[in-house]
């Protein structure tokens, strides 16, 4: 992985803020890859989120800091995650295709990947999505041995396709077990690791910018002079800049 710099992470921040989480998630991974945005586009879901935890504790160390609201007492919950356990609970990415099976046909599936969840975002109702889904993730169907196209499978074979795309994800998500400590209910989330790391490097580059201003301010210097600063040193000058920043 890269190693970023101050300037750098900004760019990253500036790239992404109005863009779509899909989309977002892709150029978090191209400011730490050399792979082409194509390649990175067709990860599945899985090595993805894989790729943005490795991400996360390269830039800012091996603890994810979270926190949410009992969905019974509404008690505010801190909580903090280990990186390494959750690389560990994430399974190795399948095959390039996995067959599915029964009595009368027999199919290769690939797992979906981001361009497809974007293809989805179009989709008008749920049925649609199914058929999509399908028609993307299906790399060959045969019924009673001849060849199928993807665009055509029966409502059978979709269904089919459905429920193994499903289990097949459902054992990528990464599911938290919370406890509140108020009232003692239990429940569980699903971990968005996008959702995660954009929010710790948008925090991050907005207090960039805020020692950015207060310096510039102060002093006239340029942003990159600013920023190619020590973080202790570039912290001490605000602090006597700015005692209460």
């Amino acid at each position: 992985m890269k190693t970023l710099s101050n300037s750098e992470l900004i760019t990253v921040w500036e790239r992404g803020v109005c863009e779509h989480p899909l989309d977002r998630a892709l150029i978090l991974l191209s400011a730490y890859s050399c792979e082409s945005a194509d390649a990175l586009a067709r990860l599945d879901i899985a090595s993805r989120d894989t790729r943005l935890i490795e991400m996360y504790t390269h830039l800012f160390g091996p603890d994810l800091h979270a926190f949410g609201h009992c969905p019974a007492c509404k008690q505010p919950l801190e909580y903090t995650l280990s990186a390494n356990k959750l690389l560990e609970s994430v399974p190795a990415p399948n095959p390039e295709a996995f067959a599915v099976k029964s009595d009368s046909f027999s199919m290769q599936l690939r797992l979906p990947d981001t361009l497809d969840l974007r293809a989805l975002a179009g989709c008008s109702d749920h049925e649609s999505a199914l058929k999509l889904l399908s028609e993307r993730c299906v790399v060959e169907a045969m019924l009673d041995g001849a060849p199928v196209e993807p665009g055509t499978l029966s409502p059978q074979m979709i269904e089919t396709v459905s429920s193994a795309l499903e289990a097949a994800n459902s054992r990528a998500e990464i599911l938290l077990n919370l406890n509140c400590s108020a009232c003692h209910h239990a429940w569980q989330v699903t971990l968005d690791i996008e959702r995660f790391l954009w929010a710790r490097l948008a925090s991050t580059a907005k207090h960039l910018l805020h020692e950015v201003h207060t310096l510039a301010s102060a002093y006239g210097w340029r942003e990159s002079d600013i920023l190619s600063l020590s973080t202790a040193r570039r912290q001490a000058y605000v602090e006597m800049t700015c005692p209460t920043f």
